[in-house]
Parts: structure tokens; C-alpha cells; sequence
């Protein structure tokens, strides 16, 4: 028995920087040859993808495969759910990530982390008439509608409008990706590639480098005072500093990131 309930099923995701198999092209066949094989369109209620992968290493989902995407559910009346739990409330540079994709309009979109800063609050949006299908008090929980979250959602949302920092998460992801891709071409042996939108940025280092290098060079900066994280089945390590980031601290970040990778390839 595998850990999805039955009827539950994972389709490739385009990873480009690793191979044809992983295109556009080839993920979006897959879905078809996915509807021969295992489950019939019918049969599937609903497609759920994040719009920036997380714990997949911050890997950006090509706006060609969300259209692809978004035209596979539409003709076979398949919801499309866009996961922004990690993505949402300006974290890539845009209030949520499908902004980068105007063209696609999910039928469902799922928040939460940033909707309250930290406070514990989820919170879905859906279509109208998918809305209105449902009947009041069914969906819920015993932790629904919390005053004191809810309450620190309203104040959080303000402060993303008033302080801009939709903007400034644009503008400070822009440096530190800048920064990291000096480094990138300062150390093109070790550093494969630097990616994604906003403050929310993950770095991926070469195959061949040393074996858990990301999480060496993440340990490594938390003994020099900065949280990082690993990712990913490929050697990744993500930057998501608070959308509230001064330009010294972008800069003090990447002065220990550097720091840290030199003292681990150096030993």
C-alpha cells in the first residue's frame, strides 16, 4: 500500500534543466497517455499543482504547461486547483504566483502561511457557481473562522498593501538572485542554477559536485548565524527571506552563504 489513497495519482512535473523527458512537451503527453492507461478523463475530479514548486526546489512551472494544463481540464471539465499555501501573498513577486501566468485562471486556489503571517489560517477561493454549489455549514472545521487568526490575517494584508512588499518582494528577490548568480559564475563548477521569481529562490548545484553538498553548505550557514533549507531529490538549498528584507541583509546573507560554501569545499 503507497501513501496516496487510491484514485490519487502523480504526473511528471516539467523540470527542464533535466532532460527532455521532462519538457513541456513531454509532461503535457504524459497527461494524455496517463488518460489511456490508468484513469479515464471522467473519472478525475480535479488537477492540483503548484504554480512554483516547493519542496521540489523552487522550480517554476513553465506558463506553455499551465495552458496545456489549463486547455486538458476545460475540455474535459476537470477542475484545475492552484496549491499557493507557499507561493500566495507576494512571495514571487506578485500577490500570487498565477498572476505570472495571466492567461490561466485556476477553478480553485488554495492559501494559507502568508494569508496571516504565521497565524495558523487557510482559506480557499473558487468560482462563483462552484461557490454557490455548496450548501452553508459544510465546509468547515472545528478551527474554521478562528477570531484572533482571522484577525491577524486582516492586519497582515494591510501591511503587505501599505508597505508595498509585493513590490519590494519583486525588487529584493532581483538582488539576491543577482548576487547568487555572480557567485554562480564565480564557482560555474559547483552552482548549476539559480531560479525563481520573487523572494523565493532556490539554487541548484552541479551533479557531480560532492554528495549532500546542500546540505553541508546549510548547516555550514547556520553555524554562521543564517537559516537555509534543502530541497528537492536534485542538491538544492532555498532562499525565502521575510518580504521585508533590507538590502544589508540581502547582502549580509549572501556574504555567509559565500563564506559557508567556501568552508565546505575547502575542507
Amino acid at each position: 500500500m503507497g501513501s496516496n489513497p487510491s484514485s490519487i495519482y502523480t504526473l511528471p512535473f516539467p523540470y527542464e534543466l533535466h532532460g527532455q523527458h521532462q519538457s513541456v512537451e513531454s509532461c503535457l503527453e504524459e497527461i494524455q497517455l496517463f488518460f489511456k492507461q490508468q484513469a479515464i478523463p471522467e473519472e478525475i475530479a480535479c488537477m492540483v499543482i503548484e504554480p512554483v514548486l516547493g519542496e521540489g526546489g523552487y522550480v517554476s512551472a513553465p506558463t506553455a504547461f499551465l495552458e496545456g494544463l489549463r486547455d486538458i481540464c476545460t475540455e474535459h471539465g476537470i477542475l484545475l486547483i492552484a496549491d499557493e499555501v507557499q507561493t500566495g501573498f507576494g512571495r514571487t513577486g506578485k500577490l500570487f504566483a498565477m498572476q505570472h501566468h495571466p492567461n490561466v485562471e485556476p477553478d480553485i486556489l488554495v492559501m494559507a502561511k502568508g494569508l496571516a503571517g504565521g497565524f495558523p489560517l487557510s482559506a480557499v477561493a473558487a468560482r462563483a457557481e462552484l461557490a454557490d454549489q455548496q450548501v452553508p455549514g459544510t465546509m468547515g472545521g472545528t478551527y474554521a473562522g478562528n477570531v484572533v487568526a482571522c484577525a491577524a490575517a486582516v492586519a497582515t494584508q494591510k501591511v503587505i498593501r501599505d508597505e508595498g512588499l509585493v513590490e519590494r518582494s519583486r525588487i529584493q528577490g532581483a538582488k539576491l538572485k543577482e548576487g547568487l548568480l555572480e557567485l554562480q559564475d564565480r564557482f560555474p563548477d559547483l552552482i548549476r542554477d539559480v531560479r525563481g521569481p520573487g523572494c523565493m529562490v532556490g539554487l541548484e548545484f552541479q551533479p557531480d559536485a560532492p554528495e549532500g553538498i546542500n546540505k553541508s553548505v546549510s548547516q555550514s550557514c547556520f553555524e554562521n548565524g543564517m537559516l537555509l533549507l534543502p530541497a528537492s531529490v536534485f542538491p538544492t538549498i532555498r532562499f525565502i527571506p521575510p518580504l521585508t528584507v533590507s538590502d544589508e541583509e540581502v547582502q549580509m546573507g549572501l556574504d555567509i552563504f559565500e563564506k559557508s560554501l567556501k568552508e565546505v569545499i575547502e575542507k
